[in-house]
């Protein structure tokens, strides 16, 4: 009889627990300059990209904005650029980076 009542006592505390608190919070944007120093062309997840150094960590840029100023196919490396960015929020988190501006300086 014990287990009847604990059951589902169990069942309504762990229902009531789980709440969505809101949607997450949007990703920080950050500006700032960049140098673009390679492509890598493996093909893997978090592999392929436009290799780009900033404040001395890399991450790779799976692709660009539309308003790009500059060739894509054909970047002479190293590129200096002004960038704003964020993280990207899929599974490469800390490697891929989404590009919201991006301009040869």
């Amino acid at each position: 009889m014990k287990k009847l009542i604990i059951l589902p006592a169990l069942f309504l505390l762990v229902i009531t627990g789980c709440q969505k608190n809101g949607s997450p919070a949007a990703a920080k944007e950050t500006i700032g300059n960049a140098v673009i120093t390679g492509f890598s062309p493996d093909k893997c997840a978090c592999c392929w990209g436009w290799n780009v150094e900033i404040d001395g960590k890399t991450y790779r840029i799976d692709k660009f904005p539309d308003d790009v100023d500059f060739d894509v196919t054909n970047i002479s490396f190293p590129m200096t650029v002004s960038i704003t960015w964020s993280e990207s929020a899929g599974g490469c988190k800390g490697t891929i980076i989404d590009v919201q501006h991006i301009s040869k300086l």
